[in-house]
């Protein structure tokens, strides 16, 4: 009996170690240069920089009507390119379960058509009462145009997505702003425009029913056909769709598109001269302004999706990296348009004005989006840390 114990005992011995041999060692991980981890975090910005110097050296190249003809082929074609890309990369499901996700969109869409404009009323009226005579009112109906805008369309996906953020939460919220916001920017653009606030100079002159049929063209034909289009490929040859994805480095391509609407954009307010015609001090005001203002949204949609002694009402940290680069930002897009057709009947270098500050904004909210990149990126790996322990104590 003792003897058959003893076999026993050794043939489970055995097969232990055994077992423990086939166990494979782990594999580590290749150890990525740190020329390359410095690159992959700025390379946009570098392109950022580039897009704005060969806008000004080369303005007719980019500008609407100019030598590549952007008004159709990056205002439409890199548009929809971009959004054709999140159609691709995109989970249909994600896209339903955060469009039930109603906090989300309350927080979101009241930073940027409630919050945003009567903050920055209240910084419009507080120049005003200064006496200053350095801010011309064009530039302060400018920057009221700016606030009334929508989330813009590209960048903040692209941003949520490079952040380690959820990127479905911000595609939705980019799809719900853009279609109630070319309804509401309009009229919010009328409201505050009035005489009785003191900017009655830029009282709209254009049709506002062919500003209303241009903006539902635009952004049907290069926001929400491609978005479709690419969500439908995705369902039917899911498989190739992903092997495509990974080889040409979509979410990459989409940020390129980005670069290319702000090319378009700078060039545009360089070949009119806009920066030439207005005083050192108004532009040093609105750059100042706008260094202040994007931080400060930024951090009101952060207390709001994570407010401070209730953590029950926490949103996740994915989530709240998608309304932090959602809420604040505004759409160069949407104001060219509206500047375009709800304001025709300006001339083009006051036009060109009116654009100064959408231009500063958006180059800014590039920049700091991209500072903003690098620490919700390292917030987000944090969270990925605390799941994998959550998980090792669990087992």
């Amino acid at each position: 009996m003792e003897e058959g114990k003893q076999s026993a005992a050794d043939a489970l011995t055995r097969t232990a170690s055994e077992s423990t041999l086939t166990v494979p060692a782990p594999v580590p991980k290749k150890q990525v240069p740190l020329w390359r981890r410095i690159w992959d975090d700025s390379w946009f910005l570098c392109g950022f920089a580039l897009v704005i110097v060969v806008g000004h050296l080369a303005p007719n190249v980019a500008r609407r009507g100019g030598v590549l003809r952007t008004e159709y082929t990056f205002s439409y074609g890199a548009l929809a390119l971009i959004f054709l890309i999140s159609g691709l990369t995109m989970p249909t499901a994600l896209l339903f379960a955060n469009l039930k996700r109603i906090r989300l969109h309350v927080i979101t869409q009241s930073m940027s058509f409630l919050i945003a404009p009567a903050i920055a009323l209240a910084i419009v009226q507080c120049i005003r009462a200064s006496g200053t005579t350095q801010i011309p009112t064009l530039v302060l109906a400018g920057f009221m145009i700016m606030i009334c805008t929508p989330t813009t369309v590209a960048s903040n996906v692209t941003f949520t997505r490079a952040s380690g953020g959820d990127d479905a939460a911000a595609l939705i919220e980019v799809t719900i702003g853009n279609l109630f916001g070319i309804f509401i920017s309009p009229a919010l653009v009328q409201l505050f425009l009035r005489d009785s606030l003191g900017l009655g100079i830029a009282k709209p002159k254009g049709d506002v029913t062919q500003l209303y049929l241009e903006l539902i063209k635009h952004f049907g034909l290069a926001l929400y056909l491609p978005l479709v289009v690419g969500q439908v490929i995705q369902n039917i040859y899911p498989g190739p769709v992903k092997k495509v994805s990974n080889a040409l480095r979509l979410t990459k391509w989409a940020s390129v598109c980005l670069l290319l609407l702000c090319w378009m954009s700078f060039s545009d307010a360089f070949y009119h001269g806009a920066f030439k015609a207005l005083p050192a001090a108004s532009l040093i005001t609105i750059v100042f302004v706008n260094l202040g203002l994007y931080p400060f949204l930024t951090l009101i949609c952060f207390l709001a999706c994570r407010p401070p002694y209730l953590r029950k009402w926490h949103l996740d940290r994915r989530a709240t990296t998608a309304v932090c680069f959602c809420g604040p930002p505004k759409s160069i897009t949407v104001g060219i348009v509206l500047l375009q057709v709800q304001f025709a009947g300006f001339s083009p270098i006051e036009q060109a004005i009116f654009t100064i500050p959408l231009s500063l904004y958006q180059g800014q909210q590039l920049a700091l989006a991209q500072v903003f990149v690098l620490a919700f990126r390292r917030w987000n790996r944090g969270a990925d840390k605390d799941k994998k322990g959550s998980r090792v104590t669990s087992m």
